[in-house]
């Protein structure tokens, strides 16, 4: 039978339009979201690689006087065997702010205090697999079992990446009503201590729904909710936006943009992505 192959590393762990290396994460899950509503697959022995670039920006104050500014060119490749998928990303990050804000979407102490400074340089590496169970043992629900460790290769001391390992989990749970998806999706990570800092596991939520246009176009909505990283920072908020659409059949683009109202996430952010089927 068909279905639709959903994602959502989103917050498959979290990890930036804050720092960083969250953003493009959190921001290619989302927007996977997006395009594989606007796609039907067969579930069977298929063996579908693909290959994704963007573009991301975000900007927030995140509790201090002056912004951080967040610009990221996130890559990931992965390839959809059967009910599974199997991916690995990474990008290029500069981050221009007064310090405290680092990639991974964790803030430092109370947050940055200090002078402007710009630093850039290759972000961390993300793993991940996720399962899709079969819908014959589901009916309309579209459930996804997802997994990630990120490996650390972000400097630390210019502030791209706390240094250490971080590993996570997520399930995701959505609805088969046609053209309308409605999901939610909760996860759960854990994060290595870098020297100096205590940082939290955090609990992750996303709830929102996803719609097919037809002709290979579709929309995504979703508010998304993570625990702080510290107990000097605050949670994230964020609404979430998405359309996603295609040049053929094997290049796909999406527009994406998100609205935060806490101090633990950018103010906003918005990016491109274009995903390459091969």
């Amino acid at each position: 039978m068909m279905r639709f192959t959903q994602t959502l590393s989103a917050v498959v762990l979290t990890c930036v339009l804050i720092p960083a290396v969250s953003a493009q994460e959190t921001e290619t899950s989302r927007s996977d979201r997006a395009a594989d509503t606007a796609v039907q697959q067969s579930s069977g022995l298929n063996f579908t690689p693909s290959f994704t670039v963007g573009f991301d920006y975000s900007e927030g104050d995140f509790g201090a006087a002056l912004d951080t500014t967040t610009l990221s060119v996130p890559v990931s490749a992965r390839v959809d065997v059967g009910d599974f998928r199997f991916s690995v990303s990474t990008s290029w990050l500069q981050i221009e702010g007064p310090g405290g804000v680092v990639g991974d979407g964790v803030i430092i102490g109370d947050g940055p205090t200090g002078l402007l400074e710009t630093n850039n340089g290759i972000g961390d590496v993300t793993l991940g697999v996720n399962y899709n169970i079969p819908t014959a043992n589901t009916g309309k629900f579209i459930i996804q079992l997802q997994g990630r460790l990120k490996i650390p290769a972000a400097s630390t001391a210019d502030g791209l990446g706390t240094g250490e390992f971080d590993g996570g989990g997520a399930v995701d749970v959505a609805y088969d009503l046609g053209k309308f998806t409605p999901f939610v999706t909760v996860g759960y990570r854990l994060r290595g201590d870098p020297e100096g800092a205590d940082l939290n596991n955090t609990f992750s939520v996303s709830a929102g729904a996803s719609y097919n246009l037809g002709g290979g176009y579709a929309l995504l909505g979703s508010y998304d909710f993570r625990e702080a990283t510290t107990d000097t920072a605050e949670e994230s908020q964020e609404v979430f936006g998405a359309v996603t659409g295609k040049f053929n059949d094997n290049i796909r683009w999406t527009l994406y943009g998100s609205i935060g109202f806490t101090d633990g996430a950018p103010d906003q952010g918005a990016g491109v992505q274009l995903t390459f089927r091969f």
